[in-house]
């Protein structure tokens, strides 16, 4: 170990940190469950700016995803890549819309910091074999949006897709259990905050995509 190398663990040392935290514990989590989209009220804006707002139900999507990361004793980061279709309601449609048919998907890339509780310790589970953690951070979505929508009054009918790219956030908790030093099973709850506006030829779509998740998952540690 150079010199360099043993002033950088003593200053951990010095912070408070456990040999056994100063390592990093790889992991790599693969999970899928449910998603719920919030009711709300969707905005829609003309070439003309005219704009209208109407009331929309999402459907209820499956959630699915991966996350690759490190911990450090008790905290952590990770780069969450996550996937659901919240789509809307076509019986929702009203005013000056009435739609066919819409295609709405979303891909979450989100980087998190996360902290943990260590219960259950033995001597081949160091970090615990419960393990609660919380974590936070922003994420960047990618929305695509595909409708066949036909117009009422002056809005004419448009059959068209459209790609938005926004920074939100992604904040949660959940727990593991490990079954043994390299694997273990988790539960977590999610919520998802993005705002997404659609520009289509003639108008604009803006719904506003709160979402909570349940979702569990397989977790590999290195």
């Amino acid at each position: 170990m150079s010199a360099r190398h043993r002033l950088a663990l003593v200053a951990l040392l010095c912070l408070g940190m456990t040999p056994d935290e100063v390592l990093a514990e790889g992991f790599f989590d693969l999970y899928a469950g449910l998603a719920v989209t919030v009711s709300n009220d969707v905005a829609s804006t003309s070439s003309e700016n005219e704009r209208t707002v109407d009331r929309f139900d999402f459907k209820d999507s499956f959630s699915v995803g991966g996350r690759l990361g490190y911990w450090w004793g008790a905290v952590g980061m990770n780069l969450d890549v996550s996937y659901f279709r919240p789509e809307l309601d076509p019986d929702d449609f009203e005013g000056t819309l009435v739609s066919t048919t819409t295609d709405l998907d979303v891909v979450g890339v989100g980087l998190n910091l996360m902290a943990r509780g260590r219960f259950l310790k033995s001597a081949d589970l160091s970090d615990g074999r419960l393990q609660p953690y919380v974590f936070a951070g922003p994420t960047v979505f990618v929305s695509r949006f595909a409708c066949d929508v036909s117009g009422r009054g002056r809005r004419r009918s448009v059959s068209d897709s459209a790609v938005s790219t926004t920074v939100g956030l992604t904040a949660g908790g959940g727990v593991t259990f490990m079954l043994a030093r390299q694997i273990g099973l988790f539960a977590e709850y999610r919520f998802t905050r993005n705002r997404p506006q659609f520009q289509f030829e003639g108008f604009t779509l803006e719904p506003k995509l709160d979402s909570h998740h349940v979702v569990a998952g397989v977790t590999l540690r290195f």
